[in-house]
């Protein structure tokens, strides 16, 4: 077979292959006393099962995932949320001491409190929480991009009826969401928004 000069061979784009290692540092549990030792295994995975890349570009931007088995307003970067409500919580009665997680840095989501009922309605904490790190750290709040505006603008009301939606940054999450969940909530996001599937689909091509 004839080989081109290297001047007219141009290889096709790929993703580059990155080791796995890193996410033992990407993710940390930190608790006190006793914990579901189980249950942090399973939010580990699947944490785990957001594309690789992704997750080593939040790495890479010094963002980190901690799993916890206390109040989020215990850890030394939230302290200063004691006592305030979070935005939708209002007439709740409920303070950031009670909400089971939060999409800053570092990410935080409790042990026990993966499923919607547990203080909150995401279809995953984990993944809805690290979404919200994903958009702000490492695609520089692209749910707020114009792009992302029309695609939520079209398929937020049909993909829930739930208002918190309306804010494209929980939509946003949300989606992310069900798009690595499992296999029913990925086809679920596909039915409803599909321009929303498209775009999550495509974010490892933006890196």
């Amino acid at each position: 077979m004839k080989t081109l000069p290297p001047s007219l061979f141009t290889p096709p784009k790929t993703m580059p292959i990155i080791s796995s290692n890193f996410l033992q540092q990407l993710i940390i549990v930190q608790t006190s006393g006793n914990y579901n030792q189980q249950e942090a295994s399973y939010m580990i995975q699947r944490i785990s099962k957001i594309n690789n890349n992704i997750l080593y570009a939040l790495y890479t931007r010094n963002v980190r995932i901690k799993l916890i088995n206390f109040p989020i307003t215990y850890l030394s970067e939230y302290t200063y949320l004691r006592g305030k409500i979070p935005r939708g919580w209002e007439g709740t009665g409920y303070t950031w001491d009670d909400v089971p997680g939060i999409g800053g840095n570092p990410v935080v989501a409790r042990i026990g409190y993966s499923n919607p009922g547990h203080m909150h309605s995401s279809i995953n904490l984990e993944l809805h929480e690290t979404a919200h790190a994903i958009d702000n750290y490492v695609f520089q709040n692209i749910s707020y991009s114009q792009e992302f505006f029309k695609i939520h603008a079209k398929e937020y009301a049909s993909f829930s009826n739930n208002s918190y939606y309306y804010y494209p940054e929980e939509y946003f999450a949300e989606a992310f969401a069900y798009y690595y969940f499992n296999d029913q909530t990925n086809e679920t996001l596909k039915s409803k928004a599909p321009s929303t599937y498209q775009f999550i689909q495509n974010l490892p091509f933006r890196l």
